[in-house]
């Protein structure tokens, strides 16, 4: 279905604001500008996956700050698809080089941890794992002990549907274009029915609509 990415994000993070409240810790957005768009994906599973990964960052943060970012990877150049990454930061404790493969499995708990204290990963990162799969994404760590972990995950080939950030020189192109000019033989005229013309006009009409409607 069509999400506004500022709304997944946005509502991920109001769901735990009170955890990070309750540590009293900064719970940091970052939406770059360049991420002003809809796009059709999973809005349950997308949703799912970042707060699975901001309540684990939360769970392994004593003091600091969480951060969830947002921005585009790159553009694909039919301009219609774009890849996207997610990370989350914390300043929390940390994961051994050594254990970044298993955090994904279910429950793992890291070596040397005190369980009365922060248990295990549980499932959420398991179960983000899968849903990042099913997304045919990926999901990766970077980690060090006592200097926080940046989950990212990477969405790719997401499609747009409006209000998508192009480069300038793009969008100039874009608005400078001069529709050609074609004359349509009598024959051509007889081939083209009343079907094919049926079957182009709402495809025109959301064309319009999903390039020019913010403009």
């Amino acid at each position: 279905e069509k999400i506004s990415l500022h709304t997944i994000v946005n509502n991920s993070v109001d769901m735990m604001k009170f955890m990070a409240h309750q540590k009293n810790l900064e719970l940091i957005v970052n939406i770059h500008d360049e991420v002003q768009c809809a796009i059709w994906t999973d809005e349950i599973r997308l949703k799912q996956i970042l707060q699975n990964l901001l309540s684990n960052a939360i769970k392994f943060t004593d003091s600091g700050y969480i951060r969830l970012t947002a921005k585009p990877k790159g553009m694909n150049p039919d301009l219609l698809h774009i890849d996207l990454i997610f990370t989350v930061e914390d300043s929390g404790i940390g994961i051994p080089a050594e254990e970044h493969g298993a955090i994904f499995e279910a429950f793992t708990q890291q070596k040397g941890q005190s369980h009365a204290r922060y248990g295990g990963t549980g499932l959420g990162l398991a179960i983000s794992n899968r849903l990042v799969q099913l997304m045919k994404g990926t999901i990766s760590v970077k980690s060090e002990v006592g200097k926080g972990s940046i989950f990212q995950i990477i969405l790719n080939d997401a499609l747009i549907s409006t209000n998508v950030f192009l480069p300038s020189s793009v969008m100039q192109n874009v608005k400078n274009f001069q529709t050609p000019k074609f004359t349509l033989k009598e024959s051509s005229i007889d081939s083209f029915n009343t079907e094919n013309i049926g079957t182009l006009k709402p495809l025109l009409y959301e064309m319009e609509n999903d390039l020019f409607e913010e403009w």
